[in-house]
C-alpha cells in the first residue's frame, strides 16, 4: 500500500512496569505485566531517567531482561519510563485477523495446497488431544475403500453370537478337531476332545463375552481359527494387516505360551483346507501347515498373563496367488493341565500396520453377518411359527423355511434340537419324530417329516413347541 508522506513503522510497542530505584544499584529487571521481557537491543528502547532520554550503549546497556545503567543510581533518581519498540525493521506483531495466506511461507501449514491423491502412510495430521496439539501418521487412521464402518475383516470377534449353542463338549463330538462352535469360529486341536469351548461371561470390564477354552485332554496343543470369505478379502490381500485380540489365561505355569498367525490360502477361492494344521510339532515349534497355507507373520510366544491384555501381530499378506485369508490363535504348550482355561475376545483383523480399538458392531448387524454362514431359527415362545408346509401322503409332510438372510452357498443339511420340537398345525396338530433334509437354495431349505396322524393334502404351519428349540442349516461355512 502507498502512503502520502512517511510510511508508518510497525513494532511491538510496550511500556515496562514501573521500576523502583535502589540506592547504589545500576542493574534492574525489565517486566511487562510482571513478566520478564528482553528487548531486541539497546537501540530498540527509549529510556527516560530523571526526565532525560538516555543514550543507548553509553548511558545504559542490556543483557536479556536486565538493563544496566552506566553508573549506580542513587536515592532520588527516578526511572521515568522504559519503552520497548520491538523490532521496528520487521513486521512486528500483527494485529488480530490481519494475516492471510499470502503472508505465510509455503513450508508452513496454510491449507492453500490441496492433495491430489490419498495421503502417504507417513503423512501427518494435527489433532487436539485434550487441548494439546499433536501430530499423527495417516496410517493410524486410514481405512480401506468401502471399509469405513467395517474395518474388522473377521465376523463375531467378540463371540456375542452363538446360534449353535453356548457350550461345546465331547457330547456328539461338538468339540472335535476342525468343528465349528461359536459362530464363524472353529476349534483346531491335536486330537479330539482336547478342549471344551463355551461362550463365557469372563470378559474385560464393560464387555459381555469371551471364548473360553477349557483343557480336557492334557499335554495337547489347541486353538481357534476363522477363514475369511474371498469376497471379503478384497483390499486385504497385498496389504499390511494387523491381527489383535484380548486374552488371559487361568495360570501362567502352563498356558502362557500362546501364539497368533495371519494365514494365507493360495489355491481355489473359498475351498480352503479348514484343518490348517498338518503336524502340530513339539512345544515351541510352530505347527506345520497343510498344503497351500502360509504363515504371513512369524508366530512367537505372546506371553499371556492372568489379566486381560491386548496382543497383536502384523504382516504383509503378500503370498503369490492368495485367494483367502485366515487367522489362527493357539496354545503352543504340550505340558498342559486339565481344567485350566484360556479366554479370548475382541479378535480383529484390519488393514493397518498396528492395532486400533476393536470395532464393536451392533448385535443385529453381527447376527446378520453370521447368518450368511449359518441360517438358523430359534424359538421365542412355544408357538413360534418358522415355516409352512403340508402333507403329501398320510403321515408324511414337507416343510419350507426361508433363510433369515441369503446364505453364502445353499445348505447341505439340517440340525434340529429334538425331532419332536417341530410341530405341524393345520386342521389339527401333529408332532413329528424324525426329519430329513430335502433340498435348498441360498434363500430357503425344505425338509420331509413324519407328523403322525396327518392326512394327505393337508396344509400346515410349522412351529416350535418348545421354548428352547432350534434348527439350522449346515454346509454354508468355509
Amino acid at each position: 500500500m502507498a502512503y502520502i508522506g512517511k510510511e508508518p513503522q510497525v513494532g511491538n510497542y510496550q511500556i515496562c512496569d514501573a521500576i523502583s530505584v535502589v540506592n547504589g544499584q545500576a542493574a534492574y529487571t525489565m517486566q511487562v505485566s510482571s513478566t520478564n521481557v528482553s528487548p531486541e537491543s539497546a537501540n530498540h528502547m527509549i529510556v527516560s531517567l530523571n526526565g532525560i532520554i538516555q543514550k543507548p550503549g553509553s548511558s545504559f546497556t542490556i543483557s536479556g531482561s536486565t538493563i544496566t545503567f552506566a553508573s549506580n543510581l542513587a536515592t532520588g533518581d527516578v526511572i521515568d519510563y522504559i519503552m520497548l519498540l520491538g523490532n521496528v525493521l520487521d513486521l512486528g506483531v500483527p494485529s488480530d485477523d490481519t494475516v492471510g495466506a499470502a503472508q505465510i511461507k509455503n513450508d508452513l501449514i496454510s491449507g492453500t495446497t490441496a492433495l491430489s491423491s490419498e495421503p502417504a502412510d507417513t503423512d501427518e495430521f494435527l489433532v487436539s488431544d485434550a487441548g494439546t496439539l499433536k501430530r499423527m501418521d495417516y496410517s493410524l487412521i486410514k481405512s480401506s475403500p468401502g471399509d469405513i464402518n467395517f474395518k474388522n475383516r473377521l465376523i463375531n470377534g467378540d463371540f456375542s453370537v452363538a446360534q449353535r449353542g453356548t457350550s461345546f463338549t465331547s457330547t456328539g463330538g461338538a468339540n472335535n478337531d476342525d468343528a465349528y462352535h461359536l459362530d464363524r469360529w472353529y476349534v483346531l486341536s491335536d486330537t479330539h476332545d482336547v478342549v471344551d469351548i463355551t461362550q463365557s461371561s469372563t470378559a474385560p470390564t464393560n464387555q459381555l463375552y469371551s471364548c473360553a477354552l477349557d483343557v480336557e485332554t492334557a499335554n495337547k496343543k489347541f486353538g481357534i481359527a476363522q477363514i475369511i470369505e474371498n469376497k471379503n478379502c478384497t483390499g486385504l490381500i497385498g496389504q499390511t494387516a494387523t491381527l489383535s485380540f484380548k486374552a488371559k489365561c487361568s495360570a501362567v505355569d502352563k498356558l502362557d505360551n500362546v501364539k497368533a498367525a495371519i494365514i494365507s490360502w493360495s489355491s481355489t477361492a473359498d475351498s480352503v483346507t479348514s484343518d490348517f494344521v498338518s503336524s502340530w510339532g513339539s512345544e515351541g515349534t510352530n505347527p506345520t501347515l497343510a498344503s497351500n497355507l502360509t504363515y504371513e507373520n512369524t508366530p512367537a510366544n505372546l506371553n499371556l498373563t492372568t489379566s486381560f491384555a491386548t496382543y497383536s501381530v502384523s504382516a504383509s499378506i503378500d503370498t503369490s496367488s492368495t485367494t483367502n485369508v485366515g487367522v489362527f490363535i493357539w496354545s503352543d504348550v504340550t505340558d498342559t493341565t486339565a481344567g485350566q482355561f484360556i479366554y479370548i475376545t475382541d479378535v480383529q483383523l484390519e488393514v493397518a500396520s498396528s492395532a486400533s480399538d476393536f470395532e464393536r458392531l451392533p448385535y443385529d448387524v453381527n447376527l446378520t453377518r453370521c447368518q450368511r454362514y449359518l441360517p438358523a431359527w430359534h424359538a421365542t415362545s412355544t408357538t413360534s411359527v418358522i415355516g409352512f408346509g403340508g402333507s403329501y401322503a398320510d403321515n408324511n409332510a414337507y416343510g419350507v423355511f426361508t433363510h433369515p438372510v441369503t446364505t453364502r452357498i445353499a445348505p447341505t443339511g439340517i440340525v434340529v434340537s429334538t425331532a419332536s420340537h417341530l410341530q405341524y398345525n393345520g386342521s389339527g396338530s401333529w408332532t413329528t419324530s424324525s426329519h430329513s433334509f430335502g433340498g435348498s437354495s441360498r434363500h430357503s431349505l425344505w425338509i420331509t417329516s413324519d407328523p403322525s396322524g396327518i392326512s394327505t393334502h393337508n396344509p400346515a404351519r410349522i412351529f416350535f413347541n418348545n421354548a428352547t428349540a432350534y434348527m439350522y442349516g449346515t454346509g454354508c461355512e468355509l
